[in-house]
């Protein structure tokens, strides 16, 4: 998806600690190039809200309930139009999953 100039960046954040949310929140309203959008605790809620929401990025955490940040990333993939995704994770274990997705 390209970005249009005349808009903002739409930004959907996708992770189960409150504390990275609200930090998302503080940072949109410092910025007027982005428009964060609610942020959403599990995976499968951001799956349904990108598919509604269109963003043009996806901010999302590798090991949230039920499904994964790369699995979110997967599926929209499969279903169309691209959209930028960042995936972050403490987890070590994950990083070989992750790094899947992106190739």
């Amino acid at each position: 998806m390209a970005v249009s100039q005349s808009r903002a960046t739409r930004v959907l954040i996708g992770d189960d600690d409150a504390v990275i949310g609200v930090s998302c929140a503080v940072c949109s309203n410092e910025s007027r190039t982005s428009k964060w959008s609610p942020f959403v605790s599990d995976g499968a809620r951001a799956l349904a809200l990108a598919r509604i929401l269109d963003p043009d990025v996806l901010v999302l955490d590798e090991l949230m309930p039920g499904v994964r940040g790369s699995e979110v990333a997967r599926a929209l993939a499969n279903e169309g139009p691209s959209v930028c995704v960042v995936i972050y994770t403490a987890d070590e274990s994950a990083h070989d999953r992750v790094r899947a997705v992106a190739a």
